[in-house]
C-alpha cells in the first residue's frame, strides 16, 4: 500500500507552491516535488534536492582533557566542518594558545580560522564566564585563549560551537 502527501501553501501574493510526496511504504523516504502557481499558470514539477544530514565524530581531544557534554564533528556536502564542544582540563588551567583537540585531515580548515566562545573557570557555574578567542589552523590544531589575559588562570573549560570550509 502506497501513500502521498499534497501540500497546498499560499505564496500571499495570488499564488500557491503545491509540494508532492508518494511513498511506497514507511521505510521508503521518497523524492519530494513541488510547483508554483502565479495567478494564471503553473510551472512544471520539479525534485527538490533534499540534503542527507552528515555523519558525526568525537572530537580527539589532547591529553589531559575530557568532555563535559559532547565534543562533535562533521562535515556536509558542501564542505562546511561544523565543530562542537564542551571540555574542561582534568588538572590545573588552560595556558593561552595550548592546544585542546586536533581535527584530522580533510576536516582541517583552508586557513585560519578563530571564533568567540565560552570559557570557565568552574565548568558549570555561569558567574566564572569569561568570552575566549578559540583558532583552529590549518594542520587541525584547535586552542583557546582568554579574550582578557589576566583571566588566563581561570581558564578550565570552554564551550564553543564554530563552522568554517574544510582545505581541498
Amino acid at each position: 500500500q502506497g501513500w502521498g502527501i499534497l501540500e497546498v501553501l499560499s505564496t500571499g501574493t495570488d499564488g500557491f507552491l503545491q509540494r508532492l510526496s508518494i511513498s511506497k511504504s514507511a521505510e521508503y523516504s521518497p523524492p519530494l516535488y513541488e510547483r508554483m502557481y502565479n495567478g494564471s499558470n503553473w510551472t512544471k514539477w520539479g525534485q527538490i534536492a533534499l540534503a542527507t544530514p552528515p555523519q558525526e565524530f568525537d572530537l580527539p581531544l589532547a591529553e589531559g582533557y575530557t568532555q563535559n557534554n559532547g565534543c562533535k564533528y562533521s562535515k556536509d556536502q558542501f564542505n562546511v566542518v561544523r565543530v562542537t564542544f564542551n571540555l574542561s582540563k582534568s588538572a590545573g588551567t588552560i595556558a593561552g594558545g595550548e592546544v585542546v583537540a586536533t581535527l584530522p585531515a580533510g576536516f582541517r580548515p583552508k586557513r585560519y580560522w578563530a571564533c568567540v566562545a565560552i570559557g570557565n573557570n568552574i565548568p558549570s557555574d555561569a558567574a566564572t564566564r569569561h568570552p575566549v578567542v578559540v583558532q583552529v589552523v590549518t594542520n587541525g590544531e584547535i586552542s583557546a585563549s582568554m579574550m582578557v589575559e589576566t583571566d588566563q588562570a581561570e581558564l578550565r573549560a570552554i564551550v564553543c560551537a564554530m563552522e568554517f570550509l574544510a582545505a581541498g
